[in-house]
């Protein structure tokens, strides 16, 4: 489900990018093994970064609210909330995996040259982080919290939290202590993770979903009510403030860049990303 090469006509108030990177994530994932229904053909790929073709260094939002592609407004955008409708680059329209992505000219963001092109396309990551950072109140910086889940996501949302001054454990399953935590953020909804984070909180406490999984998960709801938890859902942060994140230094993410891979290596660069996800995995379409 990808295209190495396509000529595209961007409608309007769209343009066209030239994708330079695009990163695998868990949502690629699941369109590819099927658990994520998609329209066939779709081209996938929503984490990137590229050049306009008037050569602007671009980063590019792949959750495009109503305003960006031209439908009335829905009651959250009315309200100036994240959009619950939103469409997907990747899943509802064609992405980046291609060498040129057409999309909406709202959703491209310009990003400094002392981004690199791995940085510029893991904005989209970052600004997931930081919506975290919307559920939580300058008193729970005071209080024991923690982040349920291991890999690239729980590391990039602990360290959105530490840049903001919030104290946490990154735990998992295995971890979780009965009434050990204030607030706990999961960045894996499995089952487990969330019995095991409803478990982890002290009464009163509050659990901050912010996965996308691609089914429903469980949650014991009797436990819940009975420690009367505060459930809080966040998506995104603001897709400026995560490129000015990056481009400060404020949270790196260097060390998170796991192998890249041209475009034709589509196997094994999604069997990369299977293996760990320790290292984001990127596609290059510099050749």
């Amino acid at each position: 489900m990808f295209l190495e090469t396509r000529s595209l006509e961007p409608g309007d108030g769209e343009i066209v990018v030239e994708v330079k990177r695009a990163g695998i994530c868990r949502t690629d994932s699941y369109v590819a093994e099927g658990s994520l229904a998609v329209d066939e053909p779709r081209v996938m790929g929503h984490e990137a970064a590229g050049v306009t073709l008037d050569g602007a260094r671009v980063a590019i939002e792949p959750m495009l609210s109503c305003a960006m592609v031209g439908r009335a407004k829905c009651v959250a955008c009315e309200a100036g909330r994240p959009c619950v409708r939103p469409a997907m680059l990747g899943v509802d329209r064609d992405g980046a995996f291609a060498d040129r992505a057409c999309v909406p000219a709202r959703a491209v963001h310009r990003v400094p040259d002392s981004i690199s092109w791995e940085a510029a396309a893991m904005a989209e990551p970052v600004a997931a982080a930081l919506g975290v950072l919307r559920a939580l109140s300058t008193r729970d910086r005071s209080a024991r919290g923690a982040v349920i889940g291991r890999g690239r996501i729980a590391d990039l949302v602990a360290r959105v939290l530490r840049s903001a001054g919030f104290a946490h454990d990154v735990i998992d399953v295995n971890d979780a202590r009965d009434d050990a935590f204030d607030w706990i953020v999961e960045a894996r909804a499995t089952d487990g993770a969330l019995i095991a984070a409803t478990r982890a909180l002290r009464p009163g406490g509050t659990l901050v979903l912010k996965s996308r999984p691609p089914a429903p998960a469980a949650l014991d709801v009797a436990l819940a009510v009975r420690k009367e938890i505060t459930i809080i859902a966040r998506s995104y942060g603001a897709f400026d403030d995560a490129i000015a994140w990056l481009a400060s230094g404020r949270v790196a993410v260097d060390d998170l860049v796991g192998e890249v891979f041209p475009l034709e290596r589509f196997d094994a660069a999604f069997s990369a990303a299977r293996a760990s996800e320790g290292k984001k995995i990127f596609f290059s379409m510099e050749g």
